[in-house]
């Protein structure tokens, strides 16, 4: 009886373990593709648990330049962590090249603690002028780069290995990526300086500084 009862568990669990595994390969063959501009920016709430809150990226593609973007989206759902490459590339006109330029360069996340603004890089992360929400940040990273007369381009990038990128201009990759993200998981060098522009401090209860990240204004975490 103790046989038969021990042969009864034993295949239950290796009949857990089969459906763990192909719960697992299912969700990380689980991929979007898609590069039709008109989809923008309803997509973009498609992963929610991706490490970003897109604030660098435009609410909207404005009318006067709907035919000069070029719109790409990769997400492959990996389980724990989804692999992503999204950008989002605009040529405005003057005017609105302008417009675009204040408001990346007005940015500010709000949180409990005060104002946290968008991070304009002096030259060292990138060749061009360069708008920061996250950089080297859990291995994600959110920014928008000049990369023409009146270009912009948008992106976001998160555990995506230097010969997997696609869509960003070789102008709008950080400048230390091939050397920071390397295949054999061995980090050559450290990025020059990761930030994060969802991420505040806070005190917890006890008065002990705690790391909070939001990614949006209305689910702030409560002591």
């Amino acid at each position: 009886m103790l046989r038969k009862n021990k042969r009864i568990n034993d295949t239950c669990i290796v009949f857990l373990i089969i459906i763990l595994v192909t719960t697992l390969c299912g969700c990380a063959q689980q991929k979007t593709l898609c590069k039709d501009a008109s989809k923008y920016p309803a997509i973009l709430t498609e992963y929610p648990n991706l490490h970003t809150g897109y604030i660098v990226f435009p609410e909207a593609i404005p009318d006067s330049i709907v035919n000069n973007v070029e719109f790409y989206y990769y997400v492959s759902n990996d389980f724990l962590d989804p692999t992503a490459e999204i950008v989002l590339r605009c040529n405005y006109s003057d005017v609105d090249f302008s417009s675009e330029l204040d408001r990346l360069e007005s940015l500010v996340k709000t949180s409990p603690t005060g104002d946290k603004p968008i991070l304009k890089d002096d030259g060292t992360r990138f060749s061009v002028p360069a708008y920061i929400a996250e950089y080297a940040e859990n291995f994600s990273y959110e920014y928008a780069v000049v990369t023409g007369q009146r270009e912009i381009t948008y992106v976001y990038l998160s555990f995506r290995y230097p010969d997997e990128i696609e869509a960003v201009p070789v102008t709008g990759v950080p400048l230390d990526y091939e050397s920071y993200h390397s295949r054999d998981g061995v980090h050559k060098i450290e990025p020059k300086g990761s930030y994060n522009i969802y991420e505040f401090l806070s005190v917890d209860k006890d008065g002990h500084s705690i790391r909070c990240i939001s990614y949006t204004d209305d689910d702030w975490p409560v002591n």
